[in-house]
């Protein structure tokens, strides 16, 4: 009786494909330094045209600017600010009592 996977074992062989004898007996020469030359660095090109990098040329430099802005000013400084805002707004503004009393 035979099995139902009857299957020989072994590695697959593709036909029409020889191995050549010898070649693994080949040793490689290890290139030196010298011999090797030093891989090319190309740079692609910037494809934004020039109003667009002034553009973002100013940008960098608002943004620059409010990051020096901000940091100028200790905490304290920025809430005596903020109180004195909060101060001269209207009664419009204020927070109506809710409840009773």
């Amino acid at each position: 009786m035979s099995d139902a996977y009857d299957v020989p074992g072994g590695k697959l062989k593709l036909k029409g494909v020889t191995k050549k004898k010898g070649a693994s007996l080949v040793k490689k020469k290890t290139p030196t330094k010298e011999e090797v030359p030093a891989p090319k660095i190309v740079l692609p090109e910037d494809p934004r045209t020039e109003s667009q990098k002034r553009y973002d040329e100013i940008q960098s430099k608002r943004e620059m600017d409010q990051i020096k802005k901000k940091a100028s000013k200790s905490h304290k400084q920025k809430v005596e600010e903020f109180n004195k805002y909060l101060g001269s707004l209207s009664e419009h503004h204020d927070i109506p009592k809710v409840g009773p009393g």
